[in-house]
């Protein structure tokens, strides 16, 4: 068992998700491959070697019920392809259509932000195709976030942009905000659907979706250190009263701060003037 594996086995001392093991991502999975077929690209097997989905199968429910409580030896999304990806071109689509429909990017467009800012960041989805697939699941099963994952990505885009930051700065920013939620994916439905009050353990079970982001995004090795490190800060606060690890900002890094801004001002327009 290589060092990697025994990393993922023991799972992660704050979250507890183990990359290895099934959970919310692959009912996703099935549940769009009705639509949009999801097949296994290789031979899908256990740590010690036991077959559970062959090359080219189609993953659906009774397929992945043979994955249940199996330690698998590579992560399901490592593992798998699906039909139709989001394209660098369909990612641009989606951000036009979000400053079309939304007064204030409409303005920020006309006067400071050309839309031509947008194709170059947009064109770098070609080259991550982890994260194609992870934003071509949140858009067909978690359309809700992915809206507001665009949202924050325009934001954080612009904000960096009205800073003046180098071109990278801007671009690793930009990508930063687009992933920042992945780790949302792999959490109980059930809680993040919850209409009543979370208890403890169910905002600590939401919490964790910033260490679950970090660990996935680890495996994305086109993704900057300064990308990740935004993902991580995403939710700390200059003041410490963030999480999961109560910085201050003079611990912060600088794209931190903006992706942490841009998605706190995309949370309250969500939730104070679109609910």
């Amino acid at each position: 068992m290589s060092r990697d594996q025994q990393s993922f086995v023991s799972g992660d001392k704050s979250s507890g998700w183990n990359p290895l093991q099934l959970d919310a991502y692959a009912d996703y999975l099935a549940n769009l491959s009705v639509t949009n077929p999801v097949v296994a690209m290789e031979n899908i097997q256990t740590l010690d070697g036991q077959l559970l989905l062959a090359q080219s199968e189609l993953l659906n429910p009774n397929s992945i019920a043979k994955l249940k409580n199996k330690i698998l030896a590579r992560p399901l999304a490592n593992s798998i392809q699906i039909t139709t990806l989001i394209s660098p071109e369909d990612l641009l689509q989606h951000l036009l259509d979000i400053i079309r429909s939304t007064e204030y990017f409409q303005s920020l467009a006309e006067r400071k932000h050309p839309l031509s800012s947008l194709e170059p960041v947009c064109a770098m989805l070609s080259r991550l195709p982890l994260v194609q697939q992870f934003l071509t699941v949140m858009a067909a099963q978690m359309p809700d976030l992915y809206q507001r994952t665009l949202c924050v990505s325009l934001w954080s885009l612009y904000i960096a942009q009205e800073m003046r930051l180098p071109v990278q700065d801007a671009s690793d920013v930009f990508w930063a905000a687009l992933v920042h939620d992945v780790g949302m994916l792999h959490l109980n439905p059930h809680i993040l659907n919850k209409t009543d009050d979370l208890s403890a353990d169910d905002w600590a079970h939401v919490q964790s979706h910033v260490d679950i982001s970090n660990k996935i995004l680890m495996m994305v090795p086109e993704l900057s250190p300064a990308t990740i490190t935004a993902v991580a800060e995403h939710h700390e606060r200059c003041d410490g009263t963030g999480y999961p690890f109560a910085k201050v900002e003079s611990e912060l890094s600088l794209l931190g701060q903006v992706l942490a801004v841009a998605d706190a001002m995309v949370g309250i327009y969500f939730n104070r003037f679109k609910a």
